[in-house]
């Protein structure tokens, strides 16, 4: 029997969700009765890295609202980019009558809300806002409309090629075999022991993910043209540390979960430009963490978007956008003096926008443990990743903007 218990986390997680949806860059401004169409079709997946979203060639199952994370796009092994937080994926193929023009793999954890095939046609035909919105996307994008629909018409064809060599009701005869049983467990024996040594010698396309360094980012920023008050405590950019294991040690470390295996596509340098599309996202992330600490502060940029003091910052070997709120937190104490971080070794990861959203990032559990190792006596993540360092060891304090997340730790000193 449901409790009245029952009933209110229901509708907490209902309108989460709706307010999530409506965060979206696709469904931003969308009225409410948008919102609840689509959120009554939309279920959240996580992908894994190395999972596919979507490929080439495939007739497509669904579309796709990135919530956080990285994804590769690739067509005939090329990369052509990446997408990311905000964007959206599958309207090319499922309205432009094609299969998938690209193959698209996270990299990171990816969350996303995924709506299928049968439901995503009703609501676009049904919901004016979205139907204009994607059917600008496709006329900006003639190109690989084209190709989506390329694509179909070829595996259409290979099909076709196929069926004509298939003649039914005729069978290759079976063959038979005797082959004793001590010869069978000897070959096995001995592919046994040629794959072991094998793996012991071969390192896969494969990372292990484990717990990283951490980095006071007070000793990284340096900050000219405006009063500097000194920290007083630490602010720690907490990280993941990768490695590329032989078979066997990945094997091992899959199997007994010490760590966790990835798809090895950019922390080891597997992919060239995707590794440099993420440094980039690293040094992005700091200067929006800048434009954040400001407009914290009542600060605005001026017409060009420069801002009344110059923030430089020390170059790191880091990828990805998840120092972007630490960074943000040391920014804001410094220029303000309002020492929020009380003596204390404050963590944080996640992403931020200039206007000072806290977007959600990945590996939140292995940077909690980071954090807990290297003393931190509160970890700041964004609200929807808390639950995933709840058994760290370390206060975790949820925060959906760096406003709140400000306030919540004034309000923990």
């Amino acid at each position: 029997m449901r409790t009245v218990a029952d009933a209110l986390h229901d509708r907490h997680r209902d309108q989460l969700k709706r307010s999530q949806l409506q965060a979206h860059p696709l469904l931003t401004g969308c009225a409410p009765w948008v919102i609840r169409r689509v959120a009554a079709v939309a279920d959240e997946v996580l992908f894994p890295p190395g999972e596919l979203l979507a490929e080439q060639g495939r007739t497509p199952g669904w579309f796709l609202l990135i919530r956080s994370g990285v994804a590769e796009v690739a067509r005939n092994g090329a990369l052509l980019g990446v997408v990311g937080a905000g964007d959206h994926y599958g309207e090319v193929p499922l309205l432009g009558r094609g299969a998938h023009p690209a193959t698209v793999r996270a990299i990171t954890p990816v969350h996303a809300w995924v709506i299928g095939a049968q439901r995503f046609v009703p609501l676009v035909d049904d919901v004016r806002p979205i139907r204009e919105t994607l059917a600008a996307s496709l006329a900006a994008q003639p190109a690989l409309v084209a190709a989506a629909r390329a694509e179909l018409a070829s595996r259409i064809q290979s099909m076709r090629r196929e069926g004509s060599n298939t003649w039914p009701g005729i069978r290759p005869p079976r063959r038979r075999r005797s082959v004793r049983v001590l010869h069978v467990l000897a070959a096995i024996a001995m592919f046994v022991a040629v794959a072991v040594g094998a793996a012991a010698m071969y390192h896969p396309p494969y990372a292990v993910i484990r717990p990283g360094p951490v980095v006071d980012v007070a000793n990284d920023i340096e900050i000219s043209g405006a009063a500097v008050h000194p920290i007083h405590g630490r602010y720690l950019l907490v990280m993941v540390h990768t490695e590329r294991p032989t078979l066997l040690s990945f094997a091992t470390a899959a199997i007994l979960g010490h760590h966790r295996p990835v798809e090895h596509v950019t922390a080891l340098g597997g992919q060239p430009d995707v590794e440099r599309q993420l440094h980039g996202q690293f040094t992005k992330s700091q200067q929006d963490a800048a434009l954040a600490a400001a407009a914290a502060l009542g600060i605005r940029p001026s017409a060009s978007g420069a801002l009344p003091f110059t923030v430089r910052f020390r170059d790191r070997d880091v990828v990805g956008p998840s120092g972007g709120l630490v960074y943000a937190l040391a920014i804001e104490d410094m220029l303000s003096g309002a020492d929020h971080a009380h003596g204390r070794t404050v963590a944080a990861t996640g992403a931020i926008d200039p206007a000072g959203d806290v977007i959600p990032v990945g590996f939140v559990d292995d940077k909690a443990i980071a954090a807990q190792r290297a003393g931190a006596q509160v970890l700041v993540s964004p609200t929807s990743e808390v639950y995933l360092a709840a058994d760290s060891g370390v206060r975790v304090v949820g925060a959906s903007s760096l406003r709140e997340a400000l306030d919540r730790l004034a309000a923990s000193n």
